[in-house]
């Protein structure tokens, strides 16, 4: 009826009809499928009716349309006409609105899963008498995912099988979108925007309009979610296809003209509520959620930075709407997947949190280049055709009528899922796909990007979340060898790989384990696998004349060894011919001349299967023998057996000729390494197979038993090869997918080292740090030998010699390596710039590629790059994707790529998810300030910390490459860490909020730098330290002097802690990287560089650099200024002629300058003596006050300086000085125009200048040094022998003990009740020296030590003299009755020791132990430091004599030493003390770092008040702790002379030696509690002040306080 409206519902029920098909009636109810045909639908009987009329205009229209339904349902019912799709449960309603003429053929609905959370809904309509034939087919579904139709139709009367696709322009109207897949189907995606004819908000649907219709039976489909990548089909069908019917001619059907009807209002939006605040770990793992559902793209830091912001946005939006906080968490925490959400939440995709309203989003320009790409290629590829305007149009459609995501639509463009095949035409062959390859990647990575200005984050990042101990981190330090009773890796893992099968060998190898103990006589074993269940245990002996090598397997079929020698003097990977002394019997000798054939024979004692052995003996006289090598082969020749495969077996003899050789055993690793790269052949697949066959070598112990040494070396190859300072191609062409499988061999034999030595920290470290110099290789190196090919191709650029694409590609085909990644960015950057070639070779020479360089490969570069006008977009979209294939070959550690392959683990963990969320959207912004660094690092370092934490790195699954991807995310990060923390240094340097900005930082990147060190316990202990500080001493910027004081302690030791890592760094590297860079030819600069490099680019520069901003501002706050005088100088202002520098005083303090000098030294420990005629001493460390050097300076008037500025020292260094060496070059000093003077300065500090020279500087030259003439006085009695072997406390006197003992004696019954003494026995002057003269058996020995001892022969060589000298006095024999006389003593004077009689085994250990105690202070006499000071104070060192104080070692909780008078004011109203954990010697052995320094002032301690004024916290390292044991001190007769500081000059020894252990002040009571703090600095103070009372004079007091609280002296002499 024209002008009416009529809109229809109609529901579908569904019977069957019993009577005629009960089978398919029961099957029908039962729910099983059945088998679809045009009989089935027919013996079906349908009934359609009506629900109800939305609206008409009168009766006559609505019993109209009830006539041509109950027509149509009659017609239906006879079978004259099957009805599309059948079956199914009962659904709700479908809305259809008809329009004018427009009829209903066929509706239906469909589950697309079987929960029924899915559905699809067709509904067949046909537009009426104008377009006769047409049929419109409508798919609507509920689906949240991008939807395609996969679809064909079946014509009818047709011949050929299969579908047909009407795509022709007179057959039908598509959907825009729609594409022709494999010549078989048509694919159109799905829409979101709601018709309104047909559908409701939050659906999606497809609209086909076939204008020839009738002419087809049926339409059969598929669905498909392109981002999860699945397939619906029919279920009912057993998956086969959808099949819509699509009705007779349309004539049949009674002609109705409805006028339209408005569609159904929208839904009522959500009521906005107020949001609560989100939480900032929720803001990181919604964005990381948000990048791993839009596939992991590539990101530019702008781009990531915006949806990080635009993540916070939209879940805000999502709160307003009035979902709840945990709603999200649900998708955080993965319970739900954000897909799902979405769908729930809305339908489908959310509007991203843009307001309603807001202007579309910029369409990128990479997008628009991949689209117009596409649109290009389906043009035919016009040349010159511009698709750019379409391709942005069409992107835009995509965004509005799909709701997809730029991220997304960028997927679905670059990735085209390869559909399988629909059933109907399954049996159809598959037509090859001649589209080009769509790219791995999903977006393409800028070379050259314009800085932009960067904003800071919107919103805060996660707050640190992670309480670790820093005691966690703390990694093992390994062993430089293997205990002798452990058995090594490889035998645990040949054992392991048995299974629950007993391996023939078990009793073998225990019984070799056992042997290997300090009892046995096995040095050396292992166990190899050699497949199939089979090993060979290698075990060798020390047979006291002879090595013998034992090879042992239960290989079933006969074997030989084919063998030969390996020596020391030469190569030792060369083979030698062995002697004939050496060849078992059955041995023959080979072709080759170095090797022979040696035939296993049978075990003489099989336990349970046969075994073969064969034994190799070789006499120790042939001590130029390294080991053997050799290989296992089949008796016939047809099978050969290597180490791991593809290396020789090595088995090491532990000679002792080899193990004095330089270098010890690493040198054959050294040479190994040289010898490879002296090859006619080398290429980077060589040396990569080559370092992973070494790697199984240096964990075998090949090299020796110091892994960490032998990986060691590995980096420093590996680096040198990444410098491009080892060759890359020589003599040798590698495909590219070789070269790549070398590379993943060598990534996963280093992730495999990683987890093997997860016991041994710094070898792990050098694992780790070797894996940073190689490209990740795998899967894709073939693809950059074809996609080369296919992009020349593509654009129809012609493989003609003489062009630069073709140089380029030969040489990609033959020889790919990490050259081509800049050589691609410079083609790139070239096509970008409209063909500038001045930006090619800008980008080649920053990356250090020149033209001699391109020039110089097997596949030359000799032509400039050509520009392609007409393609450079196409071009440049090509080799950006070829760039990530290039990267993903030869590069590891970018991040992006780095987390994408680490999705599992990152899933896996919210926390993680959270900290890598934020990483990625922050990463490459640099520092805006320092908030945003200290948010981004902690960030950072944090997902550091659970990597490691939840044992990513040791996963052994899949081979371990997933262990290998999660390490080169840990390399990424901190390679992240490192580059902001050097961008807020320049930050740091100009920022208002001074030190206390730099400290936010300390934390993260001390925690960082703990993480990537191997041995890292002082480093933790520093952490430790930091963190235990009070916060706001971190934030505030006006600390109080002692508060100031605290905080330089802690920044103190964590300064020396790097600067120490450096040094070993440099100590351990530095001559393996000279070994290997001298003899393979690299450039000076790089081997004389190489470490200072290393160093600059790992987690210790960081910490450097900030540490170094704390300092000044520390320093001032606690009112030190730059320098600290520790030994002031006799006047106020020094002038001498000349300065010199020494890197350690210890090497130049025998020198004697003709003239006053003064001495600059970068290393000073404290046990040096002064040089003669040094006016001052000026160093950077840090001797304590009252470190031996200390007080031999102030006895001398020296003047000993630390200079805490680094660039101020390092300007006198540069400046003032000259090398130590050319002293000899200078004469008397006179002549110089300039002299140097140095001043103390009233405030403490020191200045320096230059002046004229003195017109009297000829007398001044000559002049001595104060405090020399006085020396010259000095004179030094030699006692004689008492005639007694041990003197107790009474019998203390002059004459017959030395000072030490003399005072303690004085000390008793006059001093308090509460000061301890402890007891003590004295082996008196001159016990010595008799017993090598009046003992026949020591008589050799002191004739020995006589010749070595005399002046004219010490003089020559006084190191050599003075050493022999001492391992001579370790040899005398102590009579029997002075051990007699040492054990009655002992019990007269308290202490409880019981020695025994002599040859008791019970104490034989014990005397053997006080033996080589009293003998080693008795050896001390020849010390090199005691020979100089002697020396220089015109004494002979021949005339001392050493007693002995013996003491039992009091169990010290603290030690301290006592100056009664102020050492550095020479204020005798004030004592200075000092208090370290632990034993004393870390005080006096000037162990590295402060001690608790204080002064007291004499009268306020009288009068109870005591003044208390804290110098310097605690800094130790270590602290020394020996419960049980006894002490042997030194007490010569030449500490005893007036004006002479001896103290110090001779050795005290424990009867056991302490081992040092870390100590963490930051939780000790003398740090954390003031009361107990100054308690019991009090106590040590009254110390002082009572010793001198009763000894009348200033005093330099020893002591210590036990666990108790009991204060002890053990010793006191007078103060010099």
């Amino acid at each position: 009826v024209p002008g009416a409206a009529l809109a229809t519902t109609l529901t579908k029920t569904t019977t069957t009809r019993t009577t005629t098909t009960t089978d398919v009636a029961k099957e029908r109810l039962e729910g099983r499928p059945r088998k679809a045909g045009r009989a089935a639908f027919r013996r079906r009987r349908l009934r359609w009716c009506y629900a109800t009329t939305r609206r008409a205009q009168d009766n006559e229209a609505f019993h109209f349309e009830i006539a041509r339904l109950e027509q149509r349902l009659q017609e239906l019912a006879k079978g004259d006409e099957p009805l599309g799709i059948q079956g199914g449960a009962p659904s709700e309603a479908v809305e259809v609105t008809l329009g004018p003429g427009e009829s209903l053929i066929h509706v239906d609905r469909r589950n697309l899963d079987e929960q029924g959370a899915y559905w699809v809904t067709v509904a067949v309509t046909s537009p009426g008498a104008e377009a006769r034939g047409t049929r419109v087919v409508r798919v609507v579904s509920n689906h949240s995912g991008n939807l395609v139709l996969h679809w064909g139709v079946i014509k009818r009367d047709s011949a050929k099988g299969g579908w047909y696709l009407p795509n022709k322009r007179s057959e039908s109207e598509l959907p825009r979108g729609t594409r022709a897949y494999k010549k078989r189907a048509l694919q159109s995606p799905f829409t979101r925007q709601r018709a309104a004819s047909f559908g409701r908000d939050g659906e999606q649907q497809v609209v086909l309009e076939l204008k020839e219709g009738d002419a087809y039976d049926f339409l059969d489909f598929v669905v498909k979610d392109t981002i999860e990548n699945e397939w619906y089909s029919c279920a009912e069908e057993e998956g086969g296809n959808f099949r819509v019917h699509l009705g007779g001619d349309s004539a049949s059907a009674p002609a109705v003209s409805p006028s339209p009807t408005p569609s159904a209002a929208a839904p009522e939006p959500r009521r906005r509520a107020s949001i609560p605040e989100l939480p900032s770990e929720l803001c990181g793992i919604w964005a990381y959620v948000k990048w791993e559902h839009s596939g992991c793209p590539e990101r530019s830091t702008q781009d990531a930075d915006r949806e990080y912001s635009e993540g916070i946005e939209e879940m805000k939006s999502l709160l307003r709407d009035g979902h709840t906080l945990e709603d999200l968490w649900r998708v955080a925490n993965g319970e739900e997947k954000l897909r799902d959400f979405y769908a729930r939440v809305s339908g489908g995709r959310p509007d991203r949190g843009s307001e309603a309203g807001s202007p579309p989003q910029e369409v990128p320009e990479h997008l628009v280049g991949i689209q117009a790409y596409i649109l290009w290629e389906r043009a035919g590829k016009p040349d010159g055709a511009d698709f750019g305007d379409e391709a942005r149009r069409e992107i835009q459609r995509m965004v509005t009528e799909t709701g997809m995501s730029f991220p997304e639509i960028e997927e679905h463009l670059r990735n085209p899922p390869s559909e399988p095949a629909p059933a109907a035409a399954a049996a159809a062959e598959e037509v090859e796909d001649t589209r080009p390859e769509p790219p791995v990647e999903r977006r393409s990575e800028p070379i050259r990007e314009t800085p932009q200005p960067q904003e800071p984050a919107p919103e805060p990042a996660p707050e640190p979340s992670r309480k670790m101990s820093p005691m966690q981190f703390i990694k093992p330090e390994g062993r430089a060898e293997e205990a002798p009773g452990s058995t090594p890796n490889l035998v645990r893992e040949a054992l392991a790989s048995e299974g629950s099968k007993e391996s023939p060998l078990q009793e073998l190898v225990q019984a070799a384990t056992i042997d290997s103990s300090s009892e046995g006589n096995v040095s050396w074993k292992r166990v190899y696998p050699m497949g199939n269940s089979c090993n060979l245990l290698a075990v060798v002996r020390d047979e006291a004349e002879e090595w013998t090598l034992t090879l042992t397997t239960d290989l079933p079929s006969k074997v030989e060894l084919h063998w030969g020698i390996l020596k020391s003097s030469g190569r030792r990977s060369k083979w030698t011919l062995p002697d004939s002394r050496l060849w078992p019997s059955k041995t023959s000798d080979c072709e080759d001349g170095i090797s022979v054939d040696t035939a296993f024979g049978q075990y003489k004692s099989p336990p349970k299967v046969p075994l073969q052995q064969v034994n190799i003996r070789v006499p120790k006289q042939m001590d130029d023998i390294f080991g053997v090598s050799f290989v296992v082969k089949s008796d016939d020749a047809t099978q050969w057996w290597k180490d791991g495969g593809h290396s020789n077996f090595v088995c090491p003899f532990p000679n002792q000729r080899h193990q004095e050789q330089e270098g010890g055993l690493d040198d054959a690793l050294v040479d190994d390494i040289v010898d490879r790269e002296s090859g006619d052949h080398m290429t980077l697949m060589h040396r990569f197979n080559g370092c992973a066959d070494l790697i199984r070598g240096v964990m075998d112990g090949n090299f020796g038993g110091d892994r960490a040494r032998g990986l060691s070396t590995l980096f420093v190859w590996l680096r040198y090869s990444s410098m491009r300072q080892l060759t890359w191609q020589r003599n040798y062409n590698t495909q590219p997918r070789i070269l790549a499988g070398a590379q993943e061999n060598l990534t996963l034999a280093l992730t495999r080292t990683v987890r093997e030595t997860a016991d041994d920290g710094p070898a792990q470290q050098w694992a780790r740090m070797c894996l940073s110099c190689v490209g990740k290789g795998g899967s894709n190196g073939q693809k950059i030998r074809d996609d080369i090919l296919h992009i020349m191709h593509r654009h129809k650029v012609k493989e003609v010699k003489g062009t630069w694409m073709e140089e380029w590609h030969q040489k990609l085909h033959n020889n790919t390596t990490p050259d081509d990644i800049p050589i691609c960015e410079a083609y790139i950057g070239f096509l970008e710039s409209g063909g500038n070639r001045d930006v090619y070779w800008g980008i080649l020479s920053e990356a250090g590629l020149t033209r001699e360089r391109l020039e110089s490969f097997d596949r030359a570069i000799r032509c400039e790059p050509e520009d392609f006008p007409d393609k450079r977009e196409g071009l440049i979209h090509d080799f950006r994707d070829y760039l990530r294939t290039l990267k993903s070959v030869h590069s590891g550690t970018d991040l992006q790529t780095a987390a994408s392959e680490c999705h599992h683990v990152i899933d896996s963990n919210n926390e993680l998810k959270s900290k890598m969320g934020y990483v990625l959207s922050q990463a490459g912004r640099g520092a805006v300030d320092c908030e945003s660094a200290r948010s981004f690092i902690w960030c950072a370092v944090e997902a550091r910390a659970i990597l490691h934490d939840m044992g990513a790195l040791y996963d052994a699954q899949d081979d371990g490459r997933k262990a290998r991807d999660c390490l080169y995310l840990d390399a990424a990060l901190e390679s992240q860490i490192r580059a902001c923390a050097e961008s807020a240094a320049g930050y740091l340097r100009t920022d208002a909020g001074g030190w206390t900005s730099a400290a936010q930082l300390v934390e993260p990147l001390l925690q960082n730098l703990c993480l990537s060190t191997g041995d890292n316990s002082e480093l933790c202990y520093c952490l430790q330290a930091w963190q235990n500080l009070p916060a706001n001493f971190k934030t505030n910027a006006t600390l109080s002097k002692e508060d100031a004081l605290l905080v330089s302690s802690v920044v103190d030791r964590m300064k020396r802690a790097v600067g120490d890592l450096s040094s070993s760094m440099a100590e351990n590297l530095q001559p393996i990287a000279e070994a290997i860079g001298s003899r393979t030819d690299c450039d000076g600069w790089t081997v004389e560089l190489f470490t200072e490099e290393v160093v600059r680019g790992g987690p210790a520069f960081s910490v450097s650099l900030v540490v170094s901003m704390l300092e000044p501002a520390l320093r001032s706050l606690a009112e030190l200024g730059s320098w600290q005088i520790i030994s002031p100088a006799a006047e106020p202002v020094l002038e001498c002629p000349q300065v010199f520098k020494a890197e350690q005083l210890y090497t130049c303090m025998n020198l004697s300058f003709p003239f006053p000098s003064v001495l600059v030294c970068d290393r000073v420990t404290g046990e040096e003596e002064v040089p003669e005629n040094c006016l001052a001493v000026l160093t950077r460390d840090s001797p304590d006050m009252l470190s031996h050097i200390a007080v031999r300076a102030r006895n001398e008037n020296v003047l000993l300086a630390t200079c805490h500025d680094e660039e101020e020292f390092s300007r006198i260094k540069e400046n003032e000085a000259v090398p130590v060496e050319r002293l000899a070059e200078m004469g008397d000093g006179s002549g110089l125009a300039q002299w140097f003077a140095v001043e103390t300065t009233a405030s403490g500090s020191v200045a320096y200048r230059r002046i004229d020279a003195p017109k009297d500087q000829g007398q001044r030259t000559g002049r001595e040094a104060p405090g020399m003439a006085a020396k010259r006085s000095l004179k030094i009695s030699t006692p004689e022998w008492v005639g007694k072997y041990a003197v107790g406390m009474d019998e203390f006197a002059d004459e017959v003990v030395g000072a030490k003992s003399k005072n303690l004696a004085g000390l008793r019954d006059k001093i308090p009740g509460w000061i301890n003494l402890p007891a003590s026995l004295t082996i008196p002057f001159g016990t010595f020296e008799s017993i090598l003269e009046n003992h026949p058996e020591n008589a050799q020995i002191s004739r020995d030590i006589s010749k070595l001892t005399a002046r004219r022969v010490v003089e020559r060589d006084p190191e050599r003299c003075l050493r022999e000298a001492q391992e001579l006095a370790m040899e005398v024999t102590i009579p029997d009755e002075m051990w007699g006389a040492l054990g009655e003593g002992m019990a007269r004077s308290g202490i409880e020791w019981n020695l025994g009689a002599s040859g008791a085994e019970s104490s034989q250990r014990e005397r053997d132990q006080v033996s080589q105690a009293i003998k080693s202070v008795w050896a001390s006499k020849f010390n090199l430091r005691a020979y100089y000071s002697l020396k220089k104070a015109r004494l002979d060192f021949m005339d001392v004599r050493m007693a002995v104080l013996i003491q039992k070692v009091v169990n010290a909780e603290y030690a301290f030493v006592i100056h009664t008078t102020n050492p550095s004011t020479g204020d005798e109203s004030e004592i200075y003390c000092e208090v370290v954990k632990g034993l004393g010697e870390v005080l006096v052995g000037n162990y590295p770092g402060r001690a608790l320094s204080f002064t007291c002032g004499k009268e306020s301690l009288r009068s109870g008040d005591p003044a208390i004024s804290v110098e310097s916290f605690p800094s130790k390292s270590v602290g020394l702790y020996l419960p049980e044991s006894l002490m042997f001190r030194s007490d010569s007769n030449g500490e005893d002379l007036e004006g002479y500081a001896g103290a110090g000059l001779y050795d005290s020894v424990p009867l056991h030696y302490p081992e040092p252990s870390r100590v963490d002040y930051s939780s000790d009571p003398i740090m954390t509690d003031m009361g107990f703090r100054r308690k019991l600095l009090t106590e040590v103070a009254r110390v002082g002040l009572e010793l001198e009372d009763v000894l009348g004079s200033a005093q330099d007091i020893e002591g210590c306080v036990d666990k108790d609280g009991n204060v002890h002296v053990v010793q006191t002499r007078p103060q010099m």
